[in-house]
């Protein structure tokens, strides 16, 4: 228990530390793709499992965010994303992108996104 505190307390100490160019992005999504693989491999499997949660839950307030910046008529369809398939998209390009900041793989994920139904 000990260890995953310690783990949860360490990512969340890299996190606050990390910064993206774009300025309006807050939170997980400033951190570098690299951070997020180093600490997932470096963590047991209640730490993973507390980083896949706050992945899941930071990409799906970020795509809310940009959904609702739009005009109606061009929102995307995002209820059918699942929080644990989302996470894991993003922890699998960080490890293919590790240049990359997490609000790049998300903004990937949004732009492929099918549009919304008008008027459904």
């Amino acid at each position: 228990m000990k260890k995953t505190i310690f783990a949860a307390a360490w990512f969340v100490l890299v996190l606050s530390f990390a910064t993206a160019s774009a300025g309006d992005v807050k939170g997980l999504g400033t951190a570098a793709c690299s951070e997020i693989s180093d600490a997932w491999n470096g963590s047991d499997l209640d730490a993973r499992s507390l980083y896949t949660v706050a992945i899941g839950q930071w990409a799906f307030g970020y795509l809310s965010g940009r959904n609702a910046e739009l005009p109606q008529s061009q929102r995307k369809e995002l209820a059918s994303l699942d929080n644990d398939e989302t996470a894991f998209f993003v922890l699998e390009q960080c490890k293919a992108n590790p240049s990359y900041f997490v609000y790049q793989i998300v903004d990937v994920i949004f732009d492929a996104a099918p549009n919304a139904s008008v008027g459904a």
